[in-house]
């Protein structure tokens, strides 16, 4: 996160600002689960790597369980332990 987007109101960010704020909100220390119902398909993939090393990092150190929802079986084989597929 930019330390300006903290003076910015919401209509002044752009979509992908807007998805890194949720994604560090649903990261908040509260969270007990994690859904991510493609939580980065909106974003550049040079960014989508970054998040991604983020939260797993987090979900790590922090023990929290996630449930990733997404259309990229390259993703997926990436993040998760293991995956199904829903045809």
């Amino acid at each position: 996160m930019q330390p300006e987007w903290l003076t910015r109101r919401p209509m002044q960010l752009s979509g992908g600002e807007l998805a890194r704020i949720a994604i560090l909100r649903a990261l908040d220390p509260r969270t007990r689960f994690l859904i991510a119902d493609e939580m980065t398909a909106q974003l550049d993939p040079s960014i989508q790597k970054a998040i991604w090393g983020y939260v797993l990092e987090v979900c790590r150190s922090r023990s929290l369980g996630m449930l990733v929802i997404s259309h990229q079986s390259a993703l997926l084989d990436q993040v998760c332990t293991r995956h199904l597929q829903v045809e």
